[in-house]
């Protein structure tokens, strides 16, 4: 499943916390994801990911 840049806008906005706030030591907070689609016939599929924010560091 693609999902081309322009649909979200101005992306999405996340805290990313302290290093290891999401279990990896080097990085920060870690978000799951689901994109869940249904085409015009009524089949649907879905993608799943995490994305690590690097550590704020004030």
């Amino acid at each position: 499943m693609y999902i081309p840049y322009n649909m979200l806008g101005r992306g999405v906005k996340v805290a990313c916390g302290a290093l290891g706030a999401g279990g990896n030591p080097a990085l920060g907070n870690a978000y799951a994801y689901t994109v869940r689609a249904r085409d015009s016939a009524g089949l649907g599929s879905a993608n799943y990911g995490t994305a690590y924010c690097p550590a704020y560091t004030p």
